[in-house]
């Protein structure tokens, strides 16, 4: 009984490194869940081999702006990205995320940028958000069937309406204790696990409900 040196090899598959390099065909091994060897052939033993010659073998794609904040709490294998070749999603994009936020509010700056309808995202928003912390919302998001895996940002608009409420945060200049609260909020979400607060400076960029037509808090 010989010895078994990897877990999986793929064969004869194109291979991109992800550098620029030019493609070319050959074999990759896996030990462990990790690249063990790339090559032109690998004769070693694994466990599996599996034939790659039909396709593209190349590292997983990072799509570093999505607005999946509500939709991966809908559908959380996120299916139409894992199938493009998507590993890795970066979703609170364009000052908007669900880590602070009154859902109505949240609802209503949302639709601008979610092709779900308003009675979907109003209905989520009131019935699912079960954080009340950053850190709450980074164990909720582990909690769930996730495809990708998944980053997330602190959005401005969302962070800006939660501490002044969405009239004030539409219309007026933050005052200086505002500003300290947001600047120990974002502290606080970057902490948990947010990688970056996103703004927006875009001016069509508008609400939805109430305050429809005025551009976003950010």
């Amino acid at each position: 009984m010989f010895d078994v040196q990897f877990d999986l090899i793929l064969r004869n598959g194109r291979i991109f490194d992800g550098l620029g390099s030019p493609p070319f065909h050959g074999d990759i091994a896996i030990k462990n869940g990790k690249i063990a060897a790339i090559g032109q052939a690998i004769l070693a033993p694994a466990r599996e081999i599996k034939e790659c010659a039909d396709f593209w073998v190349i590292p997983g794609f990072i799509d570093i702006h999505t607005h999946y904040d509500i939709e991966v709490e809908i559908s959380p294998g996120l299916n139409e990205s894992v199938q493009h070749g998507v590993t890795t999603v970066v979703m609170g994009n364009c000052s908007l995320s669900v880590t602070y936020g009154n859902p109505k509010d949240l609802a209503d700056m949302f639709l601008r940028v979610e092709t779900l309808p308003r009675i979907l995202i109003e209905k989520w928003l009131k019935t699912s958000i079960s954080w009340e912390t950053p850190k709450e919302y980074f164990e909720h998001l582990k909690s769930l069937p996730l495809g990708p895996s998944i980053s997330a940002l602190l959005g401005h608009s969302s962070l800006r309406a939660y501490v002044m409420g969405l009239q004030r945060s539409l219309h007026d200049k933050a005052t200086d204790e505002e500003l300290a609260k947001m600047r120990a909020l974002a502290e606080k979400a970057l902490d948990a696990g947010c990688i970056g607060i996103s703004v927006d400076m875009v001016p069509w960029h508008m609400m939805s409900g109430e305050f429809k037509g005025k551009t976003i808090p950010s």
